[in-house]
């Protein structure tokens, strides 16, 4: 019985060692180009991120400075993906153009003092964790341009919503959510937020 237990074990590590060389061989598909295939019945995905994060993404290589004749200093990479992922962007940036107007890129976001609504303030228990998301979702159906701070800040639950510069913004949400009776017992903090540029 013990000898074939034994025997088992060897097929076992025989069958793995020849799966991973299998898996091994067929050729590598980065996750970006993985998520961006299209095939029939699928929708398409576009990404539009920098070129840094595609990399990080797809684990690869950095890329290769190299001296050219003329003196400058070019930037090489050893995979593809950077061909394509400027292709899709080029391509994206001129369907924007048509939809919006002008493609504008990518907004930029930047912490400051601000304030936010408080609208959820629990204690550490799970209770208050369920309260705390339910208090999220019935923000966010009711003000889906909000952005939604729902997380444990020793020792509660705290539900917190928006990014607001001044204080009378902030009164005229808190006044809103208060008409609407999301939470009675809203109110405004100060709080870094983040704002857009």
């Amino acid at each position: 019985m013990r000898y074939l237990s034994l025997n088992m074990r060897y097929l076992h590590a025989i069958l793995f060692f020849m799966m991973t060389i299998i898996l091994g061989a067929q050729t590598p598909t980065t996750f970006t180009r993985h998520l961006q295939q299209s095939g029939e019945g699928m929708g398409s995905v576009v990404l539009l991120q920098d070129e840094e994060i595609t990399r990080l993404v797809d684990n690869a290589p950095l890329p290769v400075k190299t001296e050219s004749t003329s003196g400058k200093t070019t930037h090489s990479s050893t995979t593809k993906s950077k061909s394509s992922h400027a292709e899709t962007a080029d391509a994206s940036a001129k369907s924007s153009d048509a939809s919006a107007g002008k493609y504008s890129g990518a907004r930029v976001r930047h912490k400051a003092r601000g304030y936010r609504i408080e609208v959820y303030a629990g204690t550490g228990s799970s209770a208050a964790k369920r309260q705390a998301k339910l208090m999220e979702s019935r923000v966010r159906k009711a003000f889906p341009e909000l952005s939604i701070y729902c997380h444990f800040k020793s020792p509660r639950w705290v539900c917190r919503v928006g990014d607001f510069a001044t204080r009378e913004e902030a009164e005229r949400y808190l006044t809103l959510i208060r008409k609407q009776k999301i939470s009675p017992e809203a109110s405004i903090v100060p709080d870094t937020v983040l704002l857009v540029e």
